[in-house]
């Protein structure tokens, strides 16, 4: 189809419809209508791919980065039990220690994932990583000197006759004693193991004298074995207990990318190239905008061609740790973490701008007019200047959580005490609070979303809903929900619990928390699906695999 339009919002009109109030709530919108401005003539191919933008899940929290999906088709509910037909699955891709908690995304007909694809390698070295540290049993504490000895002593001199049933409501007492509400939430797990462990627990004071060489590489078996034979430890047991942890291998990785067909699953092109181990944090989602993919790995920063998987270009990253912001392309530029918060010219990788007071943490940047706000990890939501980097304004927030933005309302989660929940007035000016909400969880993680002027939050264990204006909270139940951020479906909220065990279905109304179905999915907790009319192409700890959340698995059966 090619034709040029007097008016370009005739040409608007002919792409999105008239009346497509979802579409204009996105921070795509007002982007779209500006360039509609500047161009008139033949926008045939404009009309193709901002159709296909519409259509597809091509990034972070989909087209306009809100969680809406714009393309849904799904029943009204699902029934109790009801599994869904598997369309296809990958072949493996790890995840978590070895493969992050990056999203698939949907472009085209195709599906993209990119990942620090982590493998363990022999090793004459030594390395008691991190995760060895955590799988011994540290954790990092808030307890003050007096009620930490109370913990050990108390540990130490549990009676062994002192089981089952008994010791969990002693355990139960213990806590309810000793531990105030958070420390409660945070470890609980972790103080039931150590107590039901007794003596043979590690000593948390054994745990310091490790705490300084984790990470650190020993030269060989014998340079650990002398470290370990030096250090005075409170239980003579540490030391074959550290020995025994550390492996003769070390985890290496590789920047990889791979793309499928979403009708069949075929593996499309695969890309590999060599970098380094960036642990579980390492989990960018990509965004796919016209023919490019653009994602950031463990050593640099790459541009795909999507039909062939090519590289177009690669920037650096000026750092090891893993990286979890998932990129931004507005205005020409894409926003990045390099090792700090970048811009760089989309079409060929060069520096635009560099930010270094933005603590770049696991929180995702949205556009809005001129600025992209994002948390920082220093539990601060920032507007940021596209073009030049430069901080407008801060508020209360902060966290690995990703904005969502309904017209000039922006709403936030946050880890600043009392505004873990919080929306904001956006103008010129900056933000302008307008509520905010406090409440102790472990995680604030799970991205919001915003339907119809109602603001919900699916984690933190609990379904919060909200006026968007008011605060005035419409209802609030204990669920299972925690890290993925959920997503919008015409009048459905689509969100993972039990830790993606399952998909659940409920009602986007705030008269009522409505169960409508659960799906068994199997998915990865930390993920979040990727939906395209009926289909749900879902990470799991081990592969991809794509439902059709129309139909039950009996009626579509997998070879």
């Amino acid at each position: 189809m090619r034709g040029e339009f007097d008016d370009p919002a005739d040409a608007q009109t002919l792409v999105f419809g008239a009346d497509d109030l979802a579409w204009q709530d996105s921070p795509l919108y007002g982007r779209v209508t500006d360039c509609f401005a500047m161009i008139r003539p033949a926008l045939s191919l404009t009309v193709l791919l901002l159709t296909s933008l519409h259509a597809d899940w091509p990034q972070w929290r989909g087209p306009g980065r809100d969680g809406v999906v714009p393309n849904a088709k799904l029943p009204d509910s699902w029934p109790e039990g009801f599994v869904p037909a598997k369309v296809w699955e990958s072949s493996a891709i790890p995840s978590d220690h070895y493969g992050g908690h990056g999203s698939p995304v949907i472009a085209g007909g195709r599906v993209f994932l990119t990942l620090v694809w982590h493998r363990d390698v022999p090793t004459n070295t030594r390395i008691l990583t991190n995760r060895i540290y955590s799988d011994m049993g540290a954790r990092t504490t808030n307890f003050s000197p007096e009620l930490r000895a109370k913990f050990e002593t108390d540990r130490l001199n549990l009676s062994p006759r002192l089981r089952g049933k008994a010791l969990d409501e002693w355990i139960k007492t213990w806590m309810e004693t000793n531990m105030d509400d958070k420390q409660k939430l945070m470890l609980d797990g972790w103080i039931q193991q150590r107590f039901k462990l007794g003596k043979t627990a590690i000593p948390l004071d054994d745990f310091d004298r490790i705490k300084p060489v984790v990470d650190k590489e020993f030269e060989n078996v014998e340079a650990l074995r002398a470290w370990v034979a030096a250090q005075t430890w409170s239980d003579p047991a540490t030391a074959d207990k550290v020995l025994a942890a550390v492996p003769n291998t070390k985890v290496a990785g590789k920047d990889a990318a791979v793309c499928f067909d979403l009708k069949d699953g075929k593996e499309l092109w695969r890309f590999e190239a060599e970098g380094h181990a960036a642990g579980r944090v390492a989990s960018v989602t990509p965004a796919v905008v016209v023919d490019k993919v653009y994602t950031v790995l463990s050593t640099k920063v790459y541009c795909f061609e999507a039909a062939t998987g090519k590289v177009v270009w690669t920037a650096p990253v000026s750092t090891k740790r893993g990286i979890a912001f998932s990129p931004l392309v507005v205005d020409g530029l894409l926003i990045v973490d390099a090792g700090q918060l970048c811009a760089l010219d989309a079409a060929t990788g060069s520096l635009v701008w560099k930010n270094g007071e933005f603590k770049v943490g696991n929180g995702s940047p949205v556009p809005w007019k001129d600025l992209i706000l994002c948390n920082a990890e220093n539990r601060e939501l920032m507007g940021i200047e596209t073009a030049t980097g430069t901080v407008r304004w801060k508020q209360p927030g902060g966290g690995a959580s990703t904005p969502v933005v309904a017209g000039d309302v922006c709403l936030a989660l946050g880890k600043a005490e009392g505004h873990n929940l919080s929306a904001f007035q956006l103008s010129k000016e900056g933000a302008r609070p307008l509520w905010s909400k406090g409440f102790v969880a472990r995680r604030y993680d799970a991205s919001p979303v915003i339907h119809n002027g109602v603001a919900y939050h699916l984690g933190s264990n609990r379904h919060l809903c909200t006026d968007l204006q008011t605060g005035e909270t419409k209802w609030e139940v204990e669920r299972s929900s925690d890290l993925s951020s959920p997503l919008v479906a015409g009048d459905r909220l689509l969100v993972y619990e039990n830790n993606g065990g399952f998909l659940a279905m409920i009602a986007a109304d705030p008269a009522g928390h409505r169960i409508l179905g659960r799906a068994k999915v199997g998915g990865l907790g930390c993920a979040t699906p990727a939906l395209h009319e009926n289909l749900a192409v879902i990470r799991t700890k081990d592969r991809l695999v794509c439902y059709d959340l129309t139909q039950p698995v009996s009626t579509n059966p997998v070879p």
